[in-house]
């Protein structure tokens, strides 16, 4: 088989929705399955899966196409990445091509050599070398189980144990060091990166081992734990660890508990907190909370009450608040990190924490007044300015004005005169910052009575079709991709070339001419006719996921004449009647819409501007109209 016939086969083997619920909580949708979208941050699904099909699409940020190119996005890989994965995936054998065959061996080499490393690190680890690294996973409380579970492993203190390892199984020091193993000798030769350390795998949601942690038993080591260095295959700003455990339950409790080390989240789990997932030694990013929002509703940042990542999320709160999931912190009896928490206070104690989170405003409130709340008037000074700082990070005023009632309250802690000054000061301080700032003039919200407005509406009509236009010609189309005998019959009365949009021509083009082959018609088939960066094959998708409009009959028979009749008369008095019949207007149309435009254009170029010329007057109706929400007696 050629590679066109194994992705045909990829597309019929793989169904997109499993690969796809992967990374998002898909949700039935009628005949399709719906989502928040994965590729960018939205708190409303847009995100669309066609089964019957094998599409997505989202129609917020405009994404869409077949399995191949979802798994590309996601994992920002390579078309040949990911048909081997998905070749894989269906029991078939991808064919490389021959100038990609030298970098497709390597890749697969430096996925078998995690793999082989993880091998390596768990037999180590029950072996009279790994007695150090087994002697601490226990003395830490972590049972067998947990221990077989996440595949945890130790690195011997010999600088090239692992690479002799791998050199017997095929793969060189090269490639362990394109894997992120191995490091190169200023002299020359290769070193294993890690020694003496317990290893803890990192694993994707497809559970291929894509990196490690190691955490180093010598106290005076000062780096105590070491990452894999990013490779082609690993970003740590862009994973986490455990989510290949996790994944299914934070899917199920819609909510993500987020620790920062991964001995908590080995206590967690052992506990039967099954939701929990860690940053790989660095700080929060855009990109964890988005992975994260995928699947869950709701983030728990649980730190350690003390850790530095603590106050640095709650000081980044613009990034907090616009994750498409809630996010709140749950804040950890003092002293104690998640490991500890769980194993003093039991499962139920943990889950008492998490259940009394606060929002990251809130928490950095808090911070501020129990460093203030003992200073007296000059306290309440200090802490009023900074919280309207912290405040202001917010974007949404009506949030501001909660943020700051609730911090009276907490300053006051019951106390009315306590509550008042705090009041009082809160709004001293944020009159006093408002005020400061200066005015900004919008230049987006210009009067309709101001030349710039005329100039632009002149310039962009001769330019743009009306709204009902685009959406009349957007409903035909709908209609004629989804069978035949509607194609048929669109075509038979607007030739392709008398669409008025460019990608609505394209389209009616690669439906007539699938109409030309006799014994095949489909949705999948048009699509086949459009090249993927045509704008037309986006549309194409996207209408895949539309309904028809209802009466279709009458619908198809009035649309088309109203088009012909705005092509015939230049446009806007064909709008101008749709618009009528539906009693949306009472001016008197225009006879000649064009002569009435050409004048307002000379008496622009002559500087002759009076907002009240009757002529102006007349344009700014008409064009207002012409723009306006009609819709053709088209079915919204």
């Amino acid at each position: 088989m050629d590679n066109q016939s194994i992705i045909e086969e990829i597309k019929r083997i793989v169904r997109i929705e499993d690969v796809v619920s992967e990374h998002v909580i898909l949700q039935p949708a009628g005949r399709r399955l719906k989502a928040r979208c994965p590729f960018h941050e939205e708190k409303t699904p847009s995100f669309y899966v066609n089964p019957e099909l094998g599409l997505f699409k989202c129609f917020g940020c405009g994404l869409g196409g077949d399995v191949f190119e979802f798994l590309m996005k996601i994992e920002r890989i390579t078309f040949p990445e990911a048909g081997e994965r998905l070749a894989e995936r269906a029991g078939l054998r991808w064919h490389v091509h021959r100038g990609d065959e030298a970098a497709a061996k390597r890749r697969q080499l430096a996925r078998k050599a995690n793999e082989v490393a993880v091998q390596h690190f768990e037999a180590v680890l029950h072996s009279p070398q790994g007695k150090p690294g087994l002697d601490y996973l226990l003395g830490r409380g972590f049972s067998d189980e947990i221990v077989r579970r996440f595949r945890l492993g130790y690195a011997p203190d010999a600088w090239d144990g692992l690479l002799r390892h791998l050199q017997q199984k095929g793969i060189d020091a090269g490639i362990a060091a394109e894997a992120g193993l191995a490091k190169e000798r200023p002299s020359g030769g290769h070193y294993d990166v890690f020694r003496a350390r317990v290893m803890f795998p990192i694993t994707d949601v497809g559970n291929r081992v894509i990196g490690f942690g190691g955490r180093a038993l010598d106290p005076e080591n000062p780096a105590k734990y070491l990452n894999t260095a990013d490779t082609a295959m690993f970003k740590k700003g862009q994973h986490v660890y455990a989510l290949n455990m996790a994944h299914k339950h934070i899917t199920k409790a819609k909510q993500a508990v987020l620790v920062e080390g991964y001995t908590d989240v080995l206590a967690l789990h052992q506990a039967g907190i099954d939701n929990v997932v860690a940053c790989l030694g660095t700080a929060l990013t855009q990109d964890h909370l988005n992975l994260l929002s995928r699947s869950a509703e709701e983030i728990i940042l649980a730190y350690d009450a003390d850790a530095a990542g603590m106050s640095a999320a709650a000081r980044n709160i613009p990034m907090l608040e616009a994750c498409a999931s809630q996010v709140k912190i749950a804040v950890l009896p003092a002293g104690l990190d998640p490991d500890e928490c769980v194993k003093t206070h039991g499962p139920e104690g943990f889950q008492r924490v998490v259940e009394n989170c606060t929002t990251p405003v809130e928490y950095e409130i808090d911070l501020v007044f129990s460093q203030h709340q003992d200073r007296g008037p000059d306290g309440v000074t200090r802490a009023a300015q900074k919280v309207v700082d912290i405040v202001l990070r917010v974007a949404d005023r009506a949030r501001q004005d909660e943020f700051l009632a609730r911090a009276a309250d907490r300053w006051g802690q019951g106390s009315p005169g306590r509550t008042e000054a705090m009041q009082g000061s809160l709004r001293q301080e944020l009159r006093r910052r408002l005020s400061g700032r200066s005015a900004v003039r919008d230049d987006s919200g210009v009067s309709p009575r101001d030349r710039r407005y005329i100039v632009e509406g002149v310039s962009r009509l001769a330019a743009e079709v009306p709204p009902w236009v685009a959406r009349a010609e957007r409903e035909l189309l709908t209609l004629a991709v989804s069978s035949r005998s509607h194609a048929q019959k669109l075509l038979a009365h607007i030739a392709p070339e008398q669409f008025f949009l460019p990608p609505h021509r394209a389209l009616a083009q690669a439906i007539a001419a699938q109409l030309t082959d006799e014994t095949h018609y489909s949705q999948s088939a048009v699509l086949g006719q459009l090249p993927e960066d045509n704008p037309a094959h986006e549309l194409a998708i996207a209408l895949t996921f539309e309904d028809p409009p209802e009466g279709e009959q009458e619908v198809v028979a009035s649309t088309i004449a109203n088009l012909n009749r705005y092509r015939e008369t230049g446009g806007y008095r064909a709008t101008y009647e749709v618009r009528a019949a539906q009693n949306e207007t009472d001016v008197e149309p225009v006879e000649d819409f064009e002569v009435l435009r050409r004048r307002v254009i000379e008496k622009l170029n002559s500087g002759n501007y009076d907002p009240e010329d009757p002529d102006i007057q007349l344009y700014m109706s008409c064009t207002a109209r012409t723009h306006g929400t009609g819709n053709a007696g088209m079915h919204t």
